[in-house]
């Protein structure tokens, strides 16, 4: 019986060092000088629709996709500076949708056509790069979202959004 508990604990122990040394490199991500070193800034251009804690949040998903890419964050004296715009504007959407109808024969179809025009919102993305020394915008990219006027779901959305921008960023 000590036998087998002995054995046990050495697999046990086995296990535990060995996934320990497997994902011990996620745990910390070391930034290389090589990269640079950055700041945020978050200009929300509809603070009555969008929250504080919107900015908040869109800001630290920014800030940790930039360093699991190896830049560090230093607020203040870094060697590039990113500007995130935000803004909200009206959207027209038109389009054609078939409405009812059957199919008849070979594949005959007999319905409607419908055109329909939405307005809904959206939320506009653009993100610039400007390298201190030089005081030059070096990158920049936009995007454009569906506002959903669902306060998790276009938090989520545009997080999701601006963790890609930052993963195009190269320099």
């Amino acid at each position: 019986m000590p036998i087998l508990k002995t054995l046990s604990a050495i697999l046990l122990l086995l296990l535990w060092s060995a996934c320990g040394q497997q994902y011990y490199y996620l745990n910390k991500v070391r930034a290389s000088p090589k990269k640079g070193s950055f700041t945020i800034q978050i200009e929300n251009k509809a603070p009555k629709y969008l929250s504080s804690n919107f900015e908040a949040e869109v800001k630290d998903a920014a800030i940790k996709k930039l360093i699991r890419q190896g830049h560090a964050y230093k607020p203040n004296n870094p060697q590039y500076i990113f500007t995130l715009s935000i803004k909200l504007d009206s959207v027209e959407t038109t389009g054609i949708a078939y409405v009812g109808g059957m199919y008849v024969g070979r594949a005959i179809a007999i319905g409607n056509y419908k055109n329909y025009t939405l307005n809904s919102r959206g939320i506009y993305l653009k993100l610039a790069t400007e390298y201190v020394k030089t005081k030059a915008n070096i990158w920049e990219m936009e995007y454009d979202l569906y506002y959903f006027a669902q306060a998790q779901k276009d938090l989520r959305r545009t997080k999701g959004v601006v963790r890609y921008m930052m993963g195009q960023f190269k320099h």
